[in-house]
């Protein structure tokens, strides 16, 4: 199975024929906010139905239907959960759910009988307020290690990473900036989780990729990035405009959620980051300060907010930063 536009089709193994699930053999019509595979049946799958909460999926081979069911005793809120994420663990052979519900209703489950009960956790903070709109932020996962504890994380807002702590009543305990060795923190705006193994947790977001060590134990742990890491990491980055600085031979760019960034000189491989936020379109005069020796590049953030007029004398050195449009 697979999701394409929100909705849930399952594709032969060709890829090149899709048939819609939705609708049909007790699975309701419309958005899937998620879909795993049970990790002891790779016949048995669950779905996260918006507003509808669980439903469970068994595959069939004779007919190559998936029936599915309705698994939602325990779950509250479900009328106005406009985001529904389910995360798997299998410790000993016996798979364990997490359930966490954003939107009007926020809410975390778990279920340790594949779905046919669940027991209620600490209410999430308050970020997962948020559902339809950032759906593509909100994110769990089950700790490979213990599985009482799952991670949560969304989209913006600051700390927006927390751990389950089973004890007592529960909480959940924020595992970045404060709550990570020396107040590290990935990226904002969390896309995913994985594990490496099973003691590296994985955070991808729109700042690229992230890990942290032993996460069960944050506060003694630092958030590293995957990206840079002394040229042999990713070094990746999304460019969607850039523009060619002729008298200094470097590229200027404007990358998604991380700013505004510049070649320290002609061919390197190593970037300046001059301006924060969301770098949007960028443009250069090599024209009007010819005789300073100077460019002017024009930086901006999203449809052109906060456009700012900034001189160079080299490839980076920044000698006037004026904002010219509001938001600057």
């Amino acid at each position: 199975g697979t999701i394409g536009g929100g909705v849930l089709f399952n594709g032969a193994a060709t890829a090149e024929i899709y048939t819609l699930l939705g609708g049909a053999n007790g699975l309701p019509a419309g958005d899937i906010s998620q879909l795993i595979v049970d990790p002891n049946d790779a016949e048995r799958f669950y779905a996260g139905v918006p507003n509808q909460g669980v439903f469970r999926g068994d595959f069939d081979a004779a007919t190559g239907i998936i029936t599915w069911t309705a698994v939602n005793t325990g779950i509250t809120g479900i009328g106005t959960a406009g985001n529904v994420q389910i995360a798997g663990g299998d410790p000993g052979g016996t798979t364990v759910l997490f359930a966490l519900l954003s939107g009007p209703s926020q809410g975390a489950f778990r279920s340790t009988d594949s779905g046919d009960n669940w027991t209620a956790l600490a209410t999430p903070p308050a970020l997962f307020q948020r559902d339809v709109t950032v759906r593509a932020g909100n994110t769990i996962i089950v700790d490979p290690t213990d599985d009482e504890v799952a991670y949560i994380a969304t989209y913006g807002g600051g700390n927006e990473a927390f751990r389950y702590n089973p004890a007592g009543a529960g909480s959940w305990d924020v595992i970045v900036g404060a709550g990570a060795q020396g107040g590290t923190a990935p990226h904002v705006d969390a896309r995913d989780f994985a594990f490496q193994g099973t003691n590296v947790l994985l955070y991808a977001s729109d700042g690229g990729i992230y890990f942290i060590e032993n996460p069960l134990d944050s506060i003694n742990n630092s958030w590293e990035s995957y990206i840079g890491g002394g040229g042999t990491g990713l070094r990746s980055v999304e460019f969607h405009n850039i523009a060619w600085d002729g008298r200094f031979d470097v590229v200027v760019g404007g990358s998604q959620d991380n700013g505004s960034e510049v070649q320290l000189g002609t061919n390197n491989l190593v970037w300046d980051h001059f301006n924060g936020g969301d770098g949007g379109d960028v443009q250069v005069d090599t024209v009007s300060l010819a005789g300073a020796n100077r460019s002017i590049r024009y930086i901006s953030i999203q449809d052109m907010g906060g456009l700012r007029r900034v001189v160079f004398d080299s490839a980076t050195n920044i000698v006037q930063n004026v904002a010219i449009l509001p938001g600057g």
